[in-house]
């Protein structure tokens, strides 16, 4: 049989093994490829990830500056009122005595030209090595989320400085892969 089905709702029945559910028999797809599936609140609606880098960036300067283009990721919202997860996984190490700043940057730009940190507050304790250690190693996973109110694709990297001290920040220095990650969540 071929046709079309046009119906406002569709409803299981109330009672029975199959309460309140609409059955998609196995062997058998939804296809919702050509139209809009509205998630729930707090689904995922989207993932996007930069490739993973195994090799080190090293940091001696004050000012930020992008880690390496390789933690580049765009996405384009399909809600304007989506909140957008952001994860950086890397290992960390810094010299004695020196802090490491790492930021999460984002910009509207296709070629990153024009960056600007998501969280505008102090991040220079990223992480600290106050000892007399040559370099203190972490790995960690960063994570930050902001809500934007447009649907225009949206371009995030990272970013990292040395914030005090006269010891190097390495990113990504014998640790294993490094990557980000942008998550669209719906609201």
């Amino acid at each position: 049989m071929v046709g079309t089905l046009t119906v406002q709702n569709l409803q299981g029945p109330t009672s029975g093994a199959n309460a309140n559910k609409i059955i998609i028999p196995s062997g058998q797809t939804l296809d919702a490829s050509g139209g809009t599936l509205v998630p729930s609140a707090g689904q995922v609606v989207q993932v996007v990830k930069s490739a993973k880098r195994t090799t080190s960036s090293n940091s001696s300067t004050t000012s930020l500056a992008e880690i390496s283009s390789v933690y580049r990721v765009s996405l384009t919202p399909k809600f304007s009122d989506s909140f957008i997860l952001l994860t950086f996984q890397a290992g960390f190490n810094v010299g004695n005595a020196t802090r490491m700043a790492i930021d999460f940057m984002v910009g509207t730009q296709s070629d990153y030209s024009s960056m600007s940190r998501i969280d505008t507050t102090s991040v220079n304790e990223s992480l600290r090595n106050e000892g007399t250690t040559l370099y203190f190693r972490r790995h960690s996973i960063s994570q930050y989320y902001d809500g934007y109110s447009s649907t225009d694709t949206l371009y995030f990297t990272m970013y990292f400085a040395r914030a005090l001290g006269g010891g190097a920040c390495r990113v990504n220095d014998n640790s294993g892969a490094a990557f980000l990650t942008a998550m669209e969540i719906a609201q």
